[in-house]
């Protein structure tokens, strides 16, 4: 028996866009838990590939470079990604804006703080 991911026939295979104002930490999520996914549930290499060409075209599709889904879909190892224990102490929370960014590294290089971004209240829907 041979296994692949299932997609209903009504998606639409639209994800966060490159040129959106979002977190390149919220972009690169739209990425890995599908490859993630694809590993998992492909019972062979001719099915994943077949997957992983389809999130390669999907996500060109969604304005993402070409070389940038291709590193983290075939070259980026499953599970790399530091796992430590964050200290919430020194986490920032912050809303995202793409201007203050350059602001946000700067404090985690001289604070070594962590910093997450959240979704300001005006955003939020009730």
């Amino acid at each position: 028996m041979k296994t692949t991911v299932y997609r209903k026939d009504s998606a639409t295979d639209r994800y966060i866009h490159y040129t959106s104002e979002q977190a390149w930490r919220e972009k690169c999520s739209a990425i890995k838990p599908l490859r993630n996914r694809a590993l998992d549930y492909c019972s062979d290499k001719e099915l994943l590939e077949k997957e992983l060409i389809h999130l390669l075209e999907v996500f060109q599709q969604n304005g993402y470079p070409f070389q940038t889904v291709h590193r983290i879909l075939y070259v980026e190892e499953r599970g790399t990604t530091i796992k430590e224990e964050l200290a919430f102490e020194k986490t920032f929370y912050a809303p995202y804006h793409p201007r203050a960014k350059t602001l946000f590294r700067k404090m985690e290089k001289e604070f070594g703080c962590f910093i997450a971004y959240k979704k300001p209240k005006h955003w939020e829907t009730s």
